[in-house]
């Protein structure tokens, strides 16, 4: 499957969601229904990207800094 081959940073289905972002599942649709975290539905399958991911983390770190 394309999803499969090396270099892909698409993340299928919300384990491997999880695991990449080190939260649990709670915590991810809390963050997707609140804080726009980059993760869809699509066909029944939760889907996102690292690099997505990797993005809102650091946007959420550059927030605090700039409130802190």
């Amino acid at each position: 499957m394309d999803w499969e081959k090396e270099g892909n940073t698409t993340l299928h289905g919300m384990g491997e969601i999880t695991v990449y972002a080190k939260r649990c599942e709670a915590t991810i649709l809390k963050l997707v229904r609140t804080e726009g975290f980059p993760a869809r539905k699509v066909g029944g399958i939760w889907v996102s990207d690292k690099l997505l991911i990797d993005d809102f983390w650091r946007q959420k770190v550059g927030q605090r800094e700039a409130v802190g």
